[in-house]
């Protein structure tokens, strides 16, 4: 399944699946901020998040986004060179991310969280378990893999 490289707040493409958010904005030092990305992509941690997507990407199709409107100065730009270098291809899924297609599933997927209650992001749904906050995305890739979820710990919010 492929890995879609996107601006959060687009429209979403078919087949793009669940969204996994990040925070980044515009840097504003371009050349150090693309030196420290690529050192952080080349670290032990990086290879770690890029098995979880890996493994994430064989259960079902799912896209990572931020908010930088100017894709030629995001992180996104650098890690669709990183995965070029794989041999991935990012940039034929950005193609199908315009078009009335897209409008039209982005008009069921906003249907289907409004029939889910959902009110909030980033939200994740892995068949009928809803995972709210970003920090319940590794118990959504967990779900997704069908791995046995931790027990809550006391005190924990809910």
């Amino acid at each position: 399944m492929p890995l879609h490289i996107v601006r959060l707040g687009s429209p979403r493409a078919p087949g793009e699946g669940l969204r996994i958010g990040t925070v980044r904005r515009t840097p504003q030092a371009w050349q150090a901020f693309a030196r420290r990305y690529r050192r952080e992509m080349a670290a032990p941690d990086a290879a770690h998040a890029i098995a979880l997507l890996a493994a994430l990407s064989r259960q079902a199709d799912f896209a990572v986004g931020c908010y930088c409107e100017d894709e030629s100065r995001c992180h996104r730009s650098l890690l669709r060179e990183w995965l070029a270098g794989l041999g991935r291809d990012a940039d034929r899924c950005l193609e199908a991310a315009h078009g009335d297609e897209v409008r039209a599933a982005y008009a069921r997927q906003t249907d289907r969280a409004r029939a889910l209650g959902l009110f909030d992001a980033p939200t994740f749904v892995c068949g009928d378990e809803i995972f709210w906050g970003d920090d319940r995305l590794d118990d959504a890739i967990d779900w997704a893999r069908g791995a046995a979820l931790p027990a809550p710990r006391p005190g924990a919010r809910a």
